[in-house]
């Protein structure tokens, strides 16, 4: 079973403007992922090894919105197969690259998992990797998205 830990958010004060809520309307200028961005992989809590995909959902700010889905394929012991979704919000720093997710709401809960958190570097490449917060757990790891096409302009 996966346990949810609440993580602190940390907001850096930017420069790039005076005005509070300009900074919190702005994108992501730094951010090696936007909206709707897949990023593919796994993290390790006691039911085992999981599949991961967290889907990007907003960028506002500092602010990062997504949605964490898993899949476990179930194996030795008695967890069963399980798969599931919560909704996450959190930071997303530039300078330092650190990426902090906390659990917000269910979209489908299986029997005997609660939400975590995750903590995280995004390298320059895009891959993400840190830790799972919640007790039992302890690292998880993404891909980069994969790279958009880009309409041409004539």
């Amino acid at each position: 079973m996966i346990s949810a830990e609440v993580v602190a958010r940390a907001v850096p004060p930017s420069t790039t403007s005076g005005d509070p809520a300009a900074r919190a309307r702005a994108p992501l200028a730094d951010a090696p992922f936007d909206r709707g961005d897949r990023l593919g992989g796994h993290y390790v809590c006691a039911q085992g090894r999981t599949e991961l995909t967290l889907v990007i959902e907003d960028l506002q700010g500092n602010d990062v919105s997504a949605i964490f889905e898993f899949d476990y394929p179930g194996g030795g012991g008695t967890h069963t197969p399980a798969s599931g979704s919560f909704r996450m919000h959190g930071s997303f720093d530039a300078r330092t690259r650190a990426l902090r997710l906390d659990g917000d709401r269910w979209l489908e809960q299986p029997d005997g998992y609660v939400m975590v958190g995750l903590v995280g570097t995004v390298s320059k490449s895009g891959t993400i990797d840190g830790t799972v917060k919640g007790p039992g757990c302890s690292t998880f790891y993404l891909d980069a998205p994969a790279p958009r096409r880009r309409s041409a302009t004539r």
